[in-house]
């Protein structure tokens, strides 16, 4: 995918509607970001041997990588599509409304921040860490929540780009490549270094998977669960609502399945320590659960989740609306487990299970979303439920804290 170089304003609608856009003080922002970008990356690199893993490779990042990494993000937002209406998420996110127009705009809002403006800033490089992009990210869209009323077109879309956002993310911390083992022991002096660096760094043969708990960590939660061994031998409990009978005993002598991703440590997607409380390293497994499920190949050669990702359109098939009650996608149900919409394994199994009774429900038997739909099953019996014990979860209803 090519880079942007910029953002067309043609592309913003006018209207009377209040919306948010881009930085009146970008270039102020661009130079002070500037200088203070060597000095930021020379504390980095002399304290990265204190970081943790995830630390380690955000904070490894050239300020070249970064502003790679953030034009992913960029790209993600530009490409997405609102599904309440099929349109441009970005749309009213693009430049800064006219302070003739909208005065009382800079009187609410103290730091203004749109689209065009950070399009500026990965162009000049001006961002000396990734957290930093994603955090100008943020501020568009909570800028638009706070300026206009709670449950507007504006306020519902700049909620919706939040969470395309910290989701995308995520993702993208996680495709990271492992830092050099030889740490940097002076500080950056020049770009050559940086941008040979992201050169090797950008065709990695194959992403891999970021380690999200300590090896110390896991082991002090493994003292206090069974063996893996001793915990795959015992029936596995069945989805909450499956209507499938279960076939764990059958799923030992399929092992090798193509399409199983093999299953790592999980734990913390943000690089802080391992917090203690459960409900925090719940949050974490169910991240974990979904990522791993995205990574999974089915038998037709394509993602399993890929029919699964939205809901079909109502414009081209109202149809499916008249017959299923209660729509519900992959993106709605990891937008909740973001924001800590599930109070534990159950509650979210009991999504992910009427997710997939929709589908086998409105397509028929020989359809592709209908085989997809009983692969993913039994890809939760064989694989996510038995890790998901592992980390000492169950599927037991009143399982939570």
């Amino acid at each position: 995918m090519s880079r942007r170089s910029g953002i067309e304003s043609s592309n913003i609608v006018d209207g009377p509607r209040k919306r948010l856009r881009g930085n009146n003080d970008a270039s102020a922002d661009d130079a002070s970001a500037a200088t203070a970008c060597s000095s930021t990356a020379a504390s980095a690199s002399a304290s990265v041997a204190g970081m943790g893993a995830i630390e380690r490779k955000i904070h490894s990042l050239s300020v070249e990588q970064v502003a790679q990494q953030g034009q992913r993000l960029m790209d993600a937002v530009m490409e997405a599509i609102d599904p309440s209406d099929g349109d441009p998420l970005h749309e009213f996110f693009l430049e800064l409304p006219d302070a003739q127009e909208y005065p009382d705009y800079y009187e609410i809002i103290k730091r203004p921040m749109a689209l065009d403006g950070i399009q500026s800033k990965l162009d000049q490089r001006s961002y000396p860490t990734l957290p930093d992009v994603k955090h100008d990210f943020e501020t568009i869209c909570n800028n638009a929540k706070r300026y206009n009323l709670r449950d507007t077109p504006v306020w519902l879309k700049a909620k919706e780009l939040h969470s395309l956002v910290k989701i995308t993310y995520v993702r993208i911390v996680e495709s990271l490549p492992e830092p050099s083992a030889a740490p940097a022991t002076a500080p950056v002096a020049s770009a050559e270094p940086s941008s040979s660096a992201a050169g090797a760094d950008a065709t990695p043969s194959r992403p891999k998977r970021i380690l999200l708990r300590a090896a110390k960590s896991q082991q002090k939660l493994n003292e206090h669960v069974q063996p893996k061994s001793e915990a795959q031998e015992q029936p596995l409990p069945p989805m909450p609502g499956s209507s499938l009978p279960q076939s764990s005993s059958d799923s030992k002598d399929e092992p090798s399945a193509p399409f199983t991703p093999a299953r790592q440590q999980s734990g913390l997607l943000d690089g802080r320590k391992r917090p203690g409380k459960r409900g925090k390293r719940l949050k974490a497994t169910l991240r974990q659960l979904i990522y791993d499920l995205r990574r999974v190949n089915g038998s037709r050669g394509y993602p399993l989740v890929a029919n699964f990702e939205a809901l079909p359109d109502r414009r081209t098939n109202p149809e499916y609306y008249q017959m299923v009650s209660r729509p519900i996608s992959l993106r709605d149900i990891e937008h909740r487990v973001f924001e800590k919409g599930y109070i534990n394994a159950y509650a979210l199994f009991t999504d992910l299970e009427l997710m997939l009774n929709n589908a086998m429900s409105f397509y028929p038997l020989d359809s592709n979303v209908w085989q997809d739909a009983a692969e993913i099953r039994q890809y939760f019996e064989r694989e996510a439920i038995p890790a998901l014990i592992q980390d000492g979860f169950t599927l037991e209803k009143d399982d939570y804290d």
